[in-house]
């Protein structure tokens, strides 16, 4: 008896497609959903690393918080591109 996909679907219901991956987890359909889940995580992840490493200019010069900035300080077109 071929194994059901694990994936839930809304209102919780489950999936009833065939679990064809190569873990036996999910169907075809959710299998690329959850990888292209994971690629997207790992791609916007090294964004924030990349950005969190090299600052625009105008955060490396803030003496405030990144979650305390509200740019009202801000003039200059240049700046509001790099930020």
């Amino acid at each position: 008896m071929p194994l059901q996909c694990s994936a839930l679907k809304p209102y919780e219901q489950r999936c009833k497609d065939e679990a064809t991956n190569l873990n036996g987890l999910f169907c075809y359909t959710h299998a690329r959903m959850a990888y292209n889940l994971y690629k997207g995580y790992k791609r916007r992840n090294a964004q924030l690393d990349h950005l969190n490493a090299h600052p625009p200019e105008y955060l490396e010069k803030s003496k405030t918080a990144l979650r305390n900035e509200t740019f009202a300080t801000v003039d200059d077109e240049k700046e509001i591109d790099e930020l």
